[in-house]
């Protein structure tokens, strides 16, 4: 087992599944120290290297969408408000809300980097970063909207992905905190217990 991806399901408990285990692994409240969600065990490797940063998952199908390294805070003064959080790892991160025009509220990151699929045209209607268009992003494997990428607003409506990607004036946003959000990062066991514990009640 220290060579296989550890993953967390909060149903019922907490449910670690091992790729190279038959069977599942039920743990309740004692966890051995050396596991750690949301980060590959010593020696494990993922199609994106070796890797022990928190990962951004794609709720619907589990898709691997960031890792922590990628975050990239961009501020923003249309935000509602802003707070710093920790992350599995003591990563700090900015988590800034922001409205819609429909008056849903998101908290989101913002990602340097992301492995999206973006659907152009940008759109610079509503944006909540001035001097920046918006494009949907979603799954590449399940097509679910995950979130936004930003580009700069003087830019044609629609460029290409390796363009998108190549750019320093690029970036992603994701709704990681509010009802409805369809990414996920994997969380400190603390959090994961205490979780779990409340859904039983």
């Amino acid at each position: 087992m220290g060579t296989a991806l550890i993953s967390l399901r909060v149903s019922m408990g907490l449910i670690f599944t091992c790729p190279t285990a038959s069977y599942p692994l039920l743990f309740l409240l004692f966890i051995q120290s050396y596991l750690q969600l949301g980060q590959a065990c010593p020696g494990s490797t993922t199609e994106k290297g070796v890797s022990t940063d928190p990962l951004m998952l794609c709720r619907a199908c589990g898709y691997e969408v960031a890792n922590g390294s990628d975050i990239g805070f961009v501020s923003s003064r249309l935000a509602l408000s802003s707070r710093n959080d920790t992350l599995l790892g003591g990563r700090r991160v900015t988590v800034q809300l922001f409205e819609n025009p429909h008056e849903k509220q998101f908290e989101v990151i913002t990602f340097r980097t992301a492995d999206v699929t973006l659907h152009w045209p940008a759109d610079k209607r509503f944006s909540w970063f001035p001097g920046f268009a918006w494009t949907i992003a979603t799954c590449p494997r399940c097509k679910a909207h995950l979130g936004w990428g930003f580009q700069p607003d003087h830019w044609p409506n629609t460029v290409t992905a390796s363009q998108f990607d190549e750019s320093q004036s690029t970036f992603w946003i994701f709704p990681v905190f509010s009802e409805g959000a369809r990414v996920q990062i994997r969380t400190s066991i603390a959090t994961a217990i205490t979780t779990a514990i409340s859904t039983m009640r």
